[in-house]
């Protein structure tokens, strides 16, 4: 069994620079390598520059599970306690995630229902694939699905679509498309122009189209209907 006295998975770096951070809960810490983590507060502890840092982890790019300054243990969870840890968090914004959005069930059908049919149809096929897709996807889909319909509404052809796009400035778009959203991403933004070309030019391609969040959490966890196919097939 791992135990902190055997834990190997560690780096350990020399304090370059220590400010404590917002209300005194800690240190914003940059060391020797250039890299900057934060420094939770722990009674008796001062970080400073020169301190011995240990950070416990995979290294760059992955959490770290434990710090140690100068010997004094910060925090530490082993790497079987840290997975337990991450899972329990995950469930907790899950949980919050689905009672944000049944709290608002009635403003998510009523945006559903005010899609076209072709769109409906699309996101009931998306509904059929996981009994969670609702609160972790349909408001981010149906917003998107609802800017598409702006968007070939207003325009009309998928000429005037494709030239809307290209518009050098969100001003200039605006203009274009009055009632379009100002809460977009980059994402959201174009799959609301992908769609709103679909609906114009191969209505009937929409169900069978990548999910709007695909680029972020892939086409298996979305439910993609080449997904949906390929399970189908096996």
């Amino acid at each position: 069994m791992s135990t902190k006295a055997t834990d190997r998975e560690y780096t350990e770096r020399t304090v370059r620079k220590a400010t404590r951070g917002e209300h005194e809960r800690g240190w914003n810490v940059e060391q020797d390598d250039g890299w900057s983590l934060f420094v939770p507060h722990k009674a008796g502890l001062d970080v400073k520059a020169g301190s011995t840092i240990r950070v416990y982890g995979r290294g760059i790019g992955f959490p770290f599970r434990g710090i140690d300054v100068d010997g004094v243990e910060v925090f530490y969870r082993s790497a079987a306690e840290d997975e337990r840890f991450r899972l329990a968090e995950v469930e907790k914004q899950h949980a919050k995630e689905r009672a944000d959005f049944y709290a608002k069930i009635a403003a998510h059908n009523a945006n559903y229902a005010a899609l076209p049919v072709e769109f409906r149809k699309r996101v009931d096929g998306f509904r059929a694939t996981s009994k969670d897709w609702r609160w972790r996807f349909e408001a981010y889909e149906v917003f998107t699905l609802g800017e598409a319909a702006k968007i070939a509404r207003r325009l009309k052809t998928a000429k005037a679509v494709r030239e809307f796009a290209k518009l050098k400035t969100w001003v200039a778009q605006k203009r274009r498309v009055r009632t379009i959203s100002r809460d977009h991403s980059g994402n959201t933004f174009g799959a609301a122009v992908h769609f709103a070309l679909v609906w114009l030019e191969r209505p009937k391609l929409l169900a069978m189209d990548h999910g709007a969040l695909c680029p972020l959490v892939g086409c298996d966890k979305y439910g993609c209907y080449t997904t949906r196919k390929e399970q189908a097939n096996a």
